[in-house]
Formats: structure tokens, C-alpha cells, sequence
């Protein structure tokens, strides 16, 4: 007997079609690096041209010392900082979720997503989480994987006073 099979709109999601991936250079997922003299690009891009719905981004931060409002980390000062994009097959920008200005400090997380935690553990590292919830802006981020859509964090900058740095996307694969 066929198992019957409830679509996507009907709230059933195969465990195969759920996305939970870390933006990845390469084979790195941890952004701590100095990509001041060239742009590196941390990506995400739907397996065998699939159309993916992104509804949030978790974004970790770790660090040596306490975290202040105006530095990145605990205290890197970047010039250019993070820029998220969605691009298409020939690279080109379809829409920029840092429109106006990048990330250049710890506070502009908040400006952008406002979902952000600051933990001071008393002893060893500390770290911020910020989550990015696509779908409070009234829809899931979504990326066609046939026009070659993909979701890509560009730095620019040196992040190497960082621990650990990375971003992790959430969502499902769509019919």
C-alpha cells in the first residue's frame, strides 16, 4: 500500500526537505578570517536547482572579551563589515537584506533583526546570537534554485580576533 502524501500547504514537510545549513566558503563555515584584501563569500545555494523557503538566520558570535554596542566581536572595528544578498547564476544582486548600510558593529545586528542575545558567561568567551526571521516580513525568504538564486554573507574585512563566527539558515524545500 502507497503512502498517501500531504503537500507542503497542507503542513506536512518529509524530514529530506527540511534545510538546516551553515553558509559555507568552500568547505569553511566558520567566518573567522582577514578577508580585508578581497571579498569572501560565505553561501547557500538550494541542492539540484530546488526552490527553497529560508524563514530564519542564526548568526554566532564568540569572542575573548566582553562585547561593546559600537565594535564587532569584542573589539574589532570594521570598515566595510557584512553584507547579505541574494544573487542569481551570473552573480548579479536581486535583492540586498542590508540595504542602506552593512553590519559594521555588534548594535547594527539589532537594526537589522532585532532578535539579539548577548551572553556573558562570567568566565571563558563570551557570545552574541542574533536571529534573522525572514518570515516576520510577511514571507519566507525564498531562493529558486533553477534561475541559480543564492544566498550569499559577504565580508569584508579582518575577523580574525573572533573565536568562533558563523551563520545557520533554517527552512524547507518547496514543491
Amino acid at each position: 500500500m502507497a503512502e498517501h502524501q500531504v503537500s507542503v500547504e497542507d503542513g506536512y514537510v518529509p524530514p529530506q526537505d527540511h534545510i538546516f545549513a551553515h553558509l559555507k566558503s568552500g568547505a569553511n563555515h566558520n567566518a573567522v578570517g582577514d578577508y580585508s584584501s578581497t571579498v569572501t563569500s560565505f553561501t547557500f545555494t538550494p541542492a539540484n536547482g530546488r526552490k527553497a523557503a529560508i524563514h530564519r538566520m542564526l548568526v554566532f558570535v564568540e569572542d575573548a572579551g566582553a562585547f561593546v554596542a559600537e565594535k564587532y566581536g569584542y573589539n574589532l572595528a570594521l570598515t566595510n563589515g557584512l553584507k547579505l544578498v541574494v544573487r542569481d547564476a551570473d552573480d548579479a544582486i536581486i535583492l540586498t537584506l542590508t540595504p542602506d548600510e552593512n553590519i559594521i558593529s555588534n548594535a547594527d545586528w539589532s537594526g537589522s533583526c532585532f532578535d539579539v542575545t548577548y551572553i556573558d558567561w562570567g568566565v571563558g568567551n563570551n557570545s552574541m546570537g542574533v536571529r534573522w526571521t525572514f518570515a516576520k516580513s510577511g514571507k519566507p525568504l525564498y531562493l529558486d534554485g533553477r534561475l541559480g538564486h543564492y544566498l550569499s554573507m559577504e565580508l569584508n574585512d579582518t575577523f580574525t580576533g573572533l573565536v568562533h563566527h558563523h551563520f545557520q539558515i533554517q527552512g524547507f524545500y518547496v514543491k
